[in-house]
């Protein structure tokens, strides 16, 4: 699963770099999707996949989106990019009442 998880991470952060927002954000979602399963079922880390933070992947801003795989990614090539968005203000869900 680690392996599908750092396959959608290369191909989304290209995408991001080539301007395909929305696919990126497929590529992330389901990255994300794959990390909570692992955190659940198999280092049971947590008790429930955290729905709110895929429903926030998935409409995330480019602030938000561009992070997500700045973070997760061994190599420099979103560097330039993050310093772009940085400064764009994050456009997050809230989720406590």
């Amino acid at each position: 699963m680690k392996i599908a998880i750092s396959v959608l991470l290369c191909n989304g952060t290209q995408d991001v770099l080539d301007g395909k927002h929305d696919d990126a954000r497929d590529f992330a979602i389901i990255a994300r999707f794959f990390e909570q399963y692992i955190a659940v079922r198999l280092k049971e880390s947590q008790a429930l996949i955290a729905w709110p933070r895929l429903e926030e992947t998935h409409y995330a801003d480019m602030h938000t989106l561009v992070k997500f795989f700045w973070r997760r990614i061994p190599c420099s090539c979103l560097d330039e990019k993050y310093e772009e968005v940085k400064s764009i203000t994050k456009m997050g869900f809230c989720f406590r009442p």
